[in-house]
């Protein structure tokens, strides 16, 4: 690291407190912190000077052991700390229909471009006739995806946030689909797929059906 690069005292408190307030084990309402709050800490009034101090704050944690960035959500109006984690962490931690949740809104906002995801939409991928309650089956499998402030929840309307941006990197992109789809694909591949257009169910044929089973 650079020997001009360095964070005060003062900073170094304040990235300990983003961090701690990123503990899963917190009210998930209150994950991260507010712009008004940092510089209050630090002590500042100009937002220049607040986007100074991010800017050398990511430079710092980069070369630490385990990387780490600070990143404002604006879909949670906060700063958030980010620390690279191994997949399996939280591959074991969510279950896979969980996962699969994850993987479609997420290739339907950053892969297609939507905004939002709807709680409808999900439901759409559900086939009611053969799951019983599916409505609270997929409330139920989008809970670790809020405690986890991977998504974000407004009135039915779900939007995949900063952090789980960052928790989908290409690694762990390649882990959760190989293990929701029980398949081991390469990583261009998948890649790719991302950036294709998702087949309308008529075009599935009975592949759709064995994909809405595969949910619950």
């Amino acid at each position: 690291m650079s020997g001009d690069l360095y964070l005060t005292p003062r900073q170094k408190r304040v990235v300990q407190f983003i961090a701690a307030t990123g503990n899963v084990s917190l009210m998930r309402h209150h994950t991260g912190v507010t712009r008004q709050d940092i510089k209050k800490m630090l002590e500042i009034t100009d937002n220049r000077d607040l986007e100074a101090f991010i800017k050398v704050c990511n430079l710092v944690l980069k070369e630490e052991t385990v990387p780490a960035q600070v990143l404002y959500d604006d879909i949670l109006n906060r700063y958030v700390y980010v620390q690279t984690v191994d997949p399996v962490v939280l591959l074991d931690r969510i279950p896979v229909k969980t996962l699969l949740l994850f993987l479609f809104m997420y290739y339907q906002q950053r892969a297609l471009g939507h905004p939002q995801t709807r709680l409808l939409d999900l439901l759409e991928i559900v086939d009611s006739s053969l799951v019983e309650n599916p409505r609270q089956k997929v409330l139920a499998a989008l809970k670790p995806l809020l405690d986890y402030n991977l998504v974000k929840e407004d009135d039915e309307i779900y939007r995949v946030t900063k952090i789980g941006d960052a928790f989908m990197t290409p690694l762990f992109l390649k882990k959760m689909t190989d293990v929701t789809l029980n398949k081991n694909y390469d990583l261009d591949v998948i890649l790719e797929f991302y950036r294709k257009v998702i087949p309308r169910p008529e075009e599935l044929g009975a592949e759709a059906t064995d994909y809405q089973l595969s949910l619950f």
